[in-house]
């Protein structure tokens, strides 16, 4: 009787009560920006010490991510999360619009449940159905639901190398590059291309993301032919929509494609480099598998890209200014996206949100 008395106390105070019983680390993120639906992302590395002195050597997905006062659970997606290293990343969707949020991460610990990826707080909800594909690794798997994997040709290391954020993996430009299936989900006529690449001059035309087929067309992001400038191109099978422009190069760089029948942009680096109109036909697409650093514009799937490729994913909807914005600013300087973060220890207990009341770790039972 007195359990339950003390469990109806606590509901009625605000009490949350299926929190981690460790610490967190907490921050107020610079970016004021109002943006709908959006997927933030968070370095690991750039958490505590105290928090990862925290933080254990088991499944990332035991860690959990919550807004500011702790009442609204994030799905997340804990992405080449190493104990070891202090590394990895954290993906998490906030629904609706609404500025850059306040958040709170808890660490991973064998205390917490791990979540598998279709729970309601799980990966594949760490993304809206307007995500087709991420690999985060420049290849590899796909977070998304999708699960759009893609498979190495001529023995690429997905993740092998240091991305702009996170992991990359770096192509040779002579054969190495990933092939997905052909799949349904593939064949859009308007969506957004978005990459963080190094680049080392080699052949003629090389390919980031290639769908693409000139007889019926299909969208293609390259380097285009003997000059040192990103194109994204849009065919319905007779003609093409492109946009190009920007200058490649052995830093790291952001490129942004936008395609559709009517129109194409291309961004590098938060800024608009290029756009065009047109009056394409809907409906341009290929039945040819989609290919990661190779392509068939220049010849048959022989335009290799030769440096890094990080952070690529494929969305079925063109994204506003506003999102590119974010976008480019959260994976440039995670850093100073986020600004410090703040380790608030555990108060050892369960803690009342609203009125700061800490109920005793005796009936820490009651949680869930």
């Amino acid at each position: 009787m007195r359990s339950k008395l003390l469990l109806i106390a606590a509901l009625f105070c605000g009490t949350a009560l299926a929190q981690p019983a460790t610490g967190y680390d907490y921050a107020t993120p610079a970016g004021t920006t109002s943006v709908t639906g959006f997927s933030y992302i968070v370095d690991l590395a750039n958490l505590s010490a105290s928090w990862w002195s925290e933080a254990e050597n088991v499944d990332g997905t035991r860690g959990r991510v919550y807004d500011d006062n702790g009442s609204t659970r994030y799905a997340a997606d804990w992405i080449d999360y190493d104990h070891t290293g202090n590394t990895g990343l954290v993906r998490f969707q906030v629904p609706g619009a609404g500025a850059v949020p306040d958040v709170r991460i808890y660490p991973p610990v064998a205390a917490n449940a791990t979540v598998v990826a279709s729970d309601t707080y799980g990966s594949n909800n760490a993304y809206d159905a307007s995500w087709v594909a991420y690999w985060p690794n420049g290849g590899g798997d796909d977070r998304t639901a999708n699960q759009h994997n893609a498979t190495g040709v001529n023995n690429p290391t997905f993740g092998g190398v240091a991305g702009n954020i996170g992991l990359g993996t770096n192509y040779d430009g002579i054969n190495q590059h990933a092939t997905v299936p052909d799949h349904a989900s593939f064949d859009i006529d308007t969506g957004t291309i978005l990459v963080w690449v190094t680049y080392t001059a080699n052949v003629s035309w090389q390919a980031i993301l290639d769908h693409y087929n000139f007889t019926t067309g299909g969208y293609v992001m390259a380097r285009r032919g003997v000059s040192d400038d990103m194109s994204i191109r849009y065919r319905d099978g007779s003609a093409n929509i492109e946009s190009r422009g920007g200058t490649l190069g052995a830093s790291f760089a952001q490129y942004v494609s936008t395609f559709s029948p009517t129109n194409s942009e291309l961004w590098e680096n938060g800024v608009s480099v290029d756009s065009d109109i047109g009056t394409l036909s809907a409906g341009g697409a290929s039945s040819d598998s989609l290919y990661i650093a190779n392509g068939s514009v220049g010849s048959v799937y022989t335009d290799y890209w030769k440096g890094i490729i990080n952070e690529l994913a494929l969305h079925n909807v063109i994204r506003p200014n506003d999102w590119i914005a974010v976008e480019y600013s959260q994976t440039s300087d995670n850093a100073t996206f986020w600004g410090a973060w703040t380790y608030v220890a555990a108060a050892g207990g369960v803690v009342d949100l609203f009125h700061g009341v800490t109920y005793s770790p005796l009936y820490r039972g009651l949680v869930r």
